[in-house]
């Protein structure tokens, strides 16, 4: 039975919580011999950037989100040697403002994991818009301030032989996720940048993502995204509405 007294999973999640105080997010600890527990934490965000009521973005992922709106090309106030485009809160009516921050509002999020190898399990937690980033979107953009939230604790079982994940979440509902015919396509001879597609929420479309992997990283280091042809630890997956990174890896 899943409960929210694993002293193990809170203790990692106390770790990693701490780092962030410290202003230490951003630690990839390299791998050790024979590790009883691997802990890592993804963190996603959203690939656009505001400042006052402009937003800032590929003029791609703007005619997506905003095709009504005829949109300013001109240089990011953040890197002067990308071209983006912009858009002014002013532009957008009520429904486009609220699609854009339920958009935010999920982009926004963190995902902490614990893989026990003894017994091939991980255990899930994760949050959206707690970050300094969402907050700030949310106050200054939005005018509307928010705490954001938890999700719920989710346990995996993996069955490595069979390409299977057992997934049991707070409520002891039980899901089984065969990935053998989930595969990337790999674009570079090193076998370390990858392509896949999928169904976005954002738009219920499919889009490619791109996956970044690191041969140095146990393949069950993944934000719950498993490939039957890939046997390394992902380190980044990109599409064109965020990007997902990972900022943290410790053993015990």
């Amino acid at each position: 039975m899943l409960t929210s007294t694993n002293k193990h999973f809170k203790l990692a999640l106390k770790i990693i919580f701490l780092l962030i105080a410290m202003g230490s997010y951003a630690q990839i600890n390299p791998p050790i011999e024979n590790p009883k527990k691997i802990i890592f934490t993804y963190k996603t965000t959203p690939n656009f950037h505001f400042e006052n009521n402009t937003v800032y973005a590929d003029t791609a992922l703007l005619k997506i989100n905003f095709p009504r709106i005829k949109y300013t090309v001109t240089k990011s106030p953040f890197d002067e040697k990308i071209i983006v485009g912009s858009i002014s809160k002013n532009e957008m009516n009520v429904e486009e403002v609220k699609n854009f921050e339920e958009q935010i509002w999920h982009n926004f999020n963190e995902q902490h994991f614990v893989y026990d190898v003894a017994t091939n399990t991980t255990e899930f937690q994760g949050s959206l818009c707690k970050s300094k980033e969402c907050l700030d979107f949310f106050e200054f953009f939005f005018n509307e301030p928010t705490s954001g939230t938890d999700f719920l604790r989710y346990k995996m079982q993996y069955k490595n032989n069979k390409k299977l994940i057992i997934t049991t979440n707070a409520f002891n509902e039980i899901t089984k996720n065969d990935y053998s015919n989930n595969m990337v396509t790999w674009l570079n001879n090193n076998g370390n940048i990858g392509s896949f597609s999928e169904k976005s929420f954002e738009d219920n479309l499919i889009h490619s993502n791109t996956i970044t992997v690191d041969s140095s990283l146990n393949f069950h280091v993944n934000p719950n995204l498993n490939f039957s042809n890939c046997q390394f630890g992902i380190t980044e997956v990109k599409n064109i509405f965020w990007t997902k990174k990972l900022v943290f890896i410790g053993y015990q």
